[in-house]
């Protein structure tokens, strides 16, 4: 009698989970109804983003993948995460953009924090420094020099370009006069400091008012010409 209990009890548990399975994986109670994408920078990029996240009305919320439709997506070069959530109740699938951040224009194309090339699909920020170089790593040095400097001498930067990997040239318009200043390597904040008060100390002598370059190389031995 126990036995055929236990059949019966292990029959039914077997058809409720065989049940919930079609429930979950083909039944229409559980399809994709709307889609989400935050984080796009143009509404044309968000039409892309959708068609190629594979997602479409009517699919089965346990077919959607957030796993496979993130690897998809960061074959985009200017994001740098995606992620994906499902909401069973309502049927919405929510796509969150995180793009990268440009810091700067590198050889005609933005660039990131860690170095990562690509081509940013919005509009870029403002005022963001033209930095140039034989190498990304140049390049990212070129950035590192560039976000170490103060504020109001950043602002005067047209552009600051790696003539190698340690050595940099910065052109600088400095009111209606563009100067070209060697920098030479970035050895950090001191060496900021430094140069940065002989740069200020040498323009300002009368002697120098028609001075376009700067070698601040040496700091303590500055050429002006």
């Amino acid at each position: 009698m126990r036995s055929n209990k236990s059949k019966f009890i292990v029959f039914i548990s077997g058809a409720i989970f065989i049940s919930l399975i079609y429930v979950v994986a083909w039944s229409p109670l559980f399809t994709v109804k709307s889609i989400e994408i935050i984080g796009s920078p143009t509404d044309a990029v968000k039409s892309e983003i959708a068609k190629s996240s594979g997602i479409t009305p009517g699919q089965q919320l346990a077919r959607v993948d957030p796993r496979s439709i993130s690897h998809r997506l960061n074959e985009f070069a200017w994001i740098s995460h995606v992620g994906v959530s499902r909401n069973w109740i309502s049927g919405k699938v929510t796509m969150e953009i995180a793009a990268r951040r440009p810091v700067a224009l590198f050889n005609g194309r933005t660039i990131d924090s860690t170095g990562q090339l690509f081509d940013f699909p919005g509009s870029v920020e403002r005022g963001l420094p033209i930095v140039s170089g034989a190498t990304t790593e140049s390049g990212l040095g070129a950035i590192a020099l560039f976000k170490g400097l103060p504020v109001d001498f950043r602002d005067q930067i047209q552009s600051l370009s790696a003539m190698t990997d340690t050595t940099y040239l910065i052109r600088i318009l400095n009111k209606s006069r563009e100067i070209k200043v060697i920098w030479g390597s970035n050895d950090g904040a001191a060496d900021i400091s430094l140069k940065i008060k002989v740069f200020k100390a040498l323009i300002e002598r009368p002697e120098n008012q028609k001075i376009s370059r700067i070698d601040l190389s040496a700091p303590h031995a500055p050429i002006v010409k």
